[in-house]
């Protein structure tokens, strides 16, 4: 008894509490909710399947529930049909549901599947963007005879476009192919007069260089009228009420990703930006609410927050709702209706009155309440230069304050991105065995404003480079944990996937503090990585640090594999396979280094996996390892 006693002193975390891999893969996910256009009802995803609020009785009912996936749902401008996106036939098709308690109509037929489906004004007729049959019929290789490379990379021999289509909303006649040959469209929106569409295409794909331009286009086909050519990539296509001006997110410069609203005439003209002096922060959805004035979901830090913005450029903030919005759809009388989530708050479906007063609706991971998570804490603090941090503690189920614990410092990918306020499995699984693990939104991070996104691009282009300022945050946030009496300084640790697999393997190339560290798809040679994984450019990699045939010499002193001498951190490989983005190669050079210098190695390989593991074996086995792999290491 003394014996059990004493062991239930030493760890705070009941062995029975430890939450398993299967418990992690329970949460119910909820997803793209929309607003009916009389605001009576609302429609959710939920997992695999289309579901429908009445926004009056409370009332929840299950709309869809064949095999296969369902996504996508959209109602018609006069809110008696919805349309949605299937594969329960094999291919994802469109499909239309009429609420006459007849089974959804199949309209498409697409050899390749449509996707980013969106109704005419007029009801008339439903557009999608759909993939041409690559030239020479794609798919796995029929002979071992000699392939011409004709596509922008190694890995694509052939070039397929994407292509825009037009549907008949009543299946009557077949579908229409209208966007030109040879463009490779990436996003669009109708017109308000149902004639036409802008389109967001380029006509040079493989070129590496960013092509993409925005055009007008009829909705019977034809050629493509330019409006505007963005500076950098954009997203997010859409026309005001009255059919004058077009919105998009964009680039500040000419990289890396969208960040602000925009705004330009649609006859043409400059673009101008709406958000860059009065946000600053990563525009991730928005909704034109009038003709002068957007709803607008911003990314601030872990958390998402709702902005009212005007086409002269002010911006409000609206109600910081408690638990934030991850996605929203606003009806037309000023209701919001948004999905809401934390890291330890399952996702669920609310709605927001006039006056920002939220209220949950739907009741799908009530369960999870019952279970006992690790906590939360939000954490700022300076880096050694002076920049501010902002990291997610989080520690085990009745956590004593003062209780020094085995801590890991989890990377997000990117390096353009960041961790938000959400359930993390691992993390959570970690934690309720008695670990701390802390998520820092480092440099390079979203969600801070452009220059800290800046900050990260090589020296000759005004930053730090990838690895040099990030390991300052890397330490200093190292430092905090161990001065507030949470870290044990003896049992640190390092961790992530991507670029937060780079940002482990950095870290145990510049110290050996860290006792273990794990590694998943990490790009430890950058310069090699450029050369070799499969995307149509490498915007990201080229606006940070160039390319490796100018500035060879940013691109290896950026790389981990430049320093592999100095670890003497045990370390886990996990690579998959089949990765384009981050091709095998980089898990392989890092591998050998270590290995020459005698460093305790562990490589694992997922046969036929893409970079974002899809088979459920190999993500049990991604998270068990890891903990496994921490447990010998810092216990």
């Amino acid at each position: 008894m003394i014996f059990l006693l004493c062991l239930i002193l030493l760890f705070p975390v009941s062995l029975f509490g430890q939450l398993s891999y299967s418990q992690t893969r329970q949460v119910r996910q909820v997803g793209a909710p929309v607003y009916a256009p009389d605001g009576t009802r609302v429609t959710f995803t939920l997992d695999e399947d289309i579901w429908l609020l009445d926004v009056r009785s409370g009332e929840v009912s299950q709309l869809t529930n064949a095999p296969g996936q369902d996504s996508s749902p959209a109602w018609s401008p006069d809110g008696q049909r919805l349309a949605f996106v299937s594969d329960r036939s094999g291919r994802s098709q469109i499909h239309v549901t009429s609420f006459d308690g007849a089974d959804p109509a199949q309209l498409t037929n697409n050899g390749t599947g449509v996707r980013s489906i969106q109704w005419s004004p007029d009801g008339e007729n439903i557009a999608y963007l759909a993939t041409d049959q690559p030239a020479g019929g794609g798919g796995p290789r029929q002979s071992d005879d000699p392939v011409v490379i004709v596509g922008p990379s190694v890995f694509t021999p052939t070039v397929s476009f994407t292509r825009l289509w037009v549907q008949d909303s009543d299946g009557e006649t077949p579908a229409r192919v209208v966007s030109p040959a040879g463009y490779d469209v990436s996003d669009w929106t109708w017109l308000t007069d149902s004639q036409g569409v802008i389109v967001g295409a380029t006509n040079e794909p493989g070129v590496e260089a960013y092509t993409d331009r925005i055009f007008s286009l009829s909705a019977s086909g034809g050629e493509f009228t330019e409006i505007l050519a963005p500076k950098g990539p954009f997203s997010g296509l859409s026309v005001s009420p009255d059919g004058k001006i077009l919105a998009f997110v964009g680039s500040r410069v000419d990289g890396p990703r969208p960040h602000d609203l925009y705004i330009v005439a649609l006859e043409g003209g400059d673009a101008e930006n709406l958000t860059a002096t009065s946000i600053d922060r990563p525009v991730t959805q928005y909704v034109w609410k009038d003709n002068n004035t957007f709803e607008a979901l911003v990314e601030t830090g872990f958390r998402n927050r709702l902005y009212a913005v005007t086409t002269s450029g002010s911006a409000t903030p609206l109600v910081d709702h408690a638990v934030g919005p991850s996605t929203f759809s606003p009806a037309r009388d000023g209701s919001i209706a948004y999905v809401g989530e934390t890291a330890t708050q399952m996702p669920e479906l609310y709605l927001a009155d006039t006056g920002g007063t939220a209220r949950q609706v739907t009741r799908f991971n009530d369960e999870w309440n019952q279970i006992s998570l690790g906590s939360t804490e939000f954490i700022r603090y300076e880096s050694s230069d002076g920049v501010e941090i902002e990291g997610l503690l989080l520690v085990p189920p009745q956590y004593r304050a003062g209780t020094r614990l085995p801590t890991i410092m989890m990377f997000h990918g990117g390096p353009i991105g960041r961790w938000a306020d959400r359930f993390d499995g691992l993390g959570q699984m970690l934690a309720t065995r008695g670990y701390a693990v802390f998520y820092p939104n480092i440099r390079g991070s979203t969600g801070y404003g452009h220059n800290m996104i800046d900050l990260i691009r090589s020296r000759r282009l005004g930053g730090e480079g990838w690895g040099e300022g990030t390991i300052k945050d890397v330490m200093a946030g190292a430092d905090m944990l161990i001065e507030r009496g949470i870290a044990d300084p003896d049992r640190m640790a390092v961790g992530g996937w991507s670029y937060g697999g780079y940002m482990a393997l950095w870290s145990v190339t510049q110290t050996n503090r860290f006792k273990a560290a794990y590694a998943g798809a990490p790009v430890s040679n950058i310069a090699s990585e450029f050369g070799t994984e499969n995307s149509r450019l490498a915007t990201e990699d080229t606006w940070n640090l160039g390319t490796p045939y100018e500035d060879p010499e940013e691109y290896m002193r950026n790389s981990p594999v430049t320093y592999v001498r100095n670890v003497k951190t045990p370390v886990l490989l996990l690579q998959a396979e089949d990765d384009t983005s981050v091709p095998l190669g980089q898990s392989q050079e890092m591998y050998r280094g270590l290995r020459r210098y005698g460093v305790k190695t562990e490589f694992v390989l997922y046969p036929g996996a893409g970079h974002s593991l899809s088979l459920e074996k190999h993500n049990r086995d991604r998270a068990e390892r890891v903990i496994r792999w921490y447990d010998e290491h810092l216990k």
